[in-house]
């Protein structure tokens, strides 16, 4: 059984967060379920060495489950990312237009989740019924453990990467 943890509610997009740890690709649920029909996800995790039949069966269990915006960070990130878009032409061709996907190579951490919190936008067929963001870290602990602290406090998560005041 896999258990979501919730994290609250983002304030600019108003969607509840919720974190899922897996230990590898191989423990994903086939199907990911949140309350809200569709969801912005980001992935952290390790895709470099992983095989590309095994991303794509993770890419189709994220976008079953409603993922209309996706983005990703660390090792293989690009990779992971283009998986996605193309995993995503292929099962969203007859239901709307493709997920939206980014990737934060390049990134922070903490940067990549700022970015996820306040500026993915779903497209706009979707607007209305992404209520739900959920943050999958594959693998390391550590990531996990960051993940929770900065989207538990949000405030505290836009001192460090935006400079704003927390509120």
């Amino acid at each position: 059984m896999f258990q979501f943890q919730s994290l609250g509610r983002d304030g600019v997009s108003q969607r509840e967060l919720y974190a899922l740890e897996v230990p590898d690709f191989e423990a994903m649920p086939p199907r990911v379920s949140l309350p809200s029909p569709h969801y912005a996800c980001l992935v952290v995790c390790d895709a470099e060495l992983v095989a590309t039949a095994r991303l794509q069966r993770f890419c189709r269990s994220l976008i079953g489950g409603g993922a209309v915006y996706v983005s990703t960070w660390g090792p293989g990130c690009e990779r992971l990312h283009d998986l996605f878009r193309t995993t995503s032409l292929g099962l969203t061709k007859f239901r709307g237009p493709p997920v939206t996907t980014t990737w934060h190579a390049r990134e922070s951490l903490d940067d990549a989740l700022w970015y996820w919190v306040n500026l993915t936008a779903p497209a706009e067929p979707y607007a209305d019924t992404c209520r739900s963001g959920l943050v999958v870290c594959v693998g390391l602990t550590a990531w996990s453990t960051r993940i929770r602290r900065a989207l538990v406090d949000l405030g505290e998560l836009d001192a460090r990467v935006a400079g704003a005041a927390p509120g």
